[in-house]
């Protein structure tokens, strides 16, 4: 049962709808997430995915603090998570923590280069970061040859 609630939170996790919910949906949410991920039974390989789906929720309320620590968790269990580290980098640029959404941004794309160079290149969570010669490499460089 642990194994199924985990795979339809996540089946149905998408940061635009946890945006359009309201402050007790968000709550509701966050309490389901907490709750799977202290089950007892919870598996070593979900928890990486639905510590994802966990943290994009926190950013959709804003708790980009929490967001990034539930990132952090994931990447415990799965240091190569690209999706964890470009969601990350999300977090802090929301947060105006250039230095570190730089940081996490160049995790992801050294990881997938192709998929993070073209999402962050359009991703208005970077926009504190469009004027900065770092960014300006790092989504430029596939165009170069690096």
């Amino acid at each position: 049962m642990v194994e199924e609630e985990s795979n339809r939170l996540v089946l149905e996790g998408d940061y635009k709808k946890y945006l359009q919910l309201n402050a007790e949906q968000k709550i509701e949410k966050v309490l389901e997430f907490q709750e799977l991920l202290t089950q007892q039974h919870q598996t070593e390989s979900r928890k990486p995915s639905l510590l994802l789906e966990f943290a994009k929720l926190l950013v959709a309320a804003k708790e980009y603090k929490e967001a990034i620590a539930s990132y952090d968790q994931a990447l415990k269990f799965k240091p190569d998570y690209d999706s964890a580290w470009y969601n990350k980098a999300c977090s802090y640029a929301l947060q105006g923590n250039i230095e570190q959404a730089i940081e996490n941004l160049e995790k992801a794309i050294h990881l997938n280069p192709d998929k993070y160079q073209e999402m962050a290149k359009t991703d208005s969570d970077f926009d504190s970061l469009r004027e900065d010669e770092r960014f300006l490499v790092l989504i430029q460089a596939q165009q170069t040859g690096n």
